[in-house]
């Protein structure tokens, strides 16, 4: 059984969506931990979640200590709270180890690489190792090698409605900045899906 990590991103989403299509046995973990877009990201985790008859087990974690974003909301570039898919990552695989699940994936493409070091194949490669010899626990992100726009052509495939999924990470009045690279990200995405 997979335990996959579920934000309520359209690159999540559309790794729940392959789990399904593969006929793999799987449960969602989303996780609220004070972050600016957890109402959101909440939101389009259950709507994706009861929509499709599976069931999301939604974690509110207290992450005492976690240092905020380091680009303020409004302004462009990366959202970075360092160490967060560590921390998110080691949840999931206690979750995983204590509840049947013998692999957590998480939705890390090539097109974060850049940005984010949690989200690089070394990354994923040794906190792998690690979980495996630990407790037994596979840690993969399938998409790992694929850009965001590969994501958007499979998630058309798969039939994955982008309107379900949210992908700021620093909403303004509840919509999105279209300022994060996440926002701009998923809009260069789907302007070449229209292309």
């Amino acid at each position: 059984m997979l335990t996959i990590l579920f934000s309520g991103g359209f690159d999540s989403m559309v790794l729940a969506e392959k789990a399904k299509n593969d006929g793999l046995p799987f449960c969602l973990l989303h996780f609220s931990y004070g972050q600016g877009a957890s109402a959101q990201e909440a939101s389009a985790s259950l709507r994706w979640a009861q929509k499709n008859d599976i069931h999301i087990e939604r974690k509110i974690v207290s992450l005492c200590g976690l240092q905020s974003m380091n680009t303020p909301p409004g302004s462009a570039g990366p959202r970075v709270i360092p160490g967060r898919n560590l921390l998110l990552i080691s949840l999931a695989i206690n979750y995983a180890a204590t509840n049947g699940s013998d692999c957590v994936w998480y939705g890390a493409t090539r097109d974060d690489w850049e940005d984010y070091p949690d989200c690089r194949p070394e990354f994923v490669d040794s906190l792998n190792a690690l979980s495996i010899k630990d407790v037994g626990v596979k840690v993969q992100a399938p998409f790992i090698e694929h850009t965001k726009k590969d994501i958007v052509l499979l998630g058309r495939e798969l039939g994955v409605s982008a309107q379900d999924s949210w992908s700021c990470y620093s909403p303004l009045v509840g919509l999105p900045c279209n300022e994060c690279n996440s926002c701009v990200a998923r809009a260069s995405a789907f302007y070449f899906e229209e292309e």
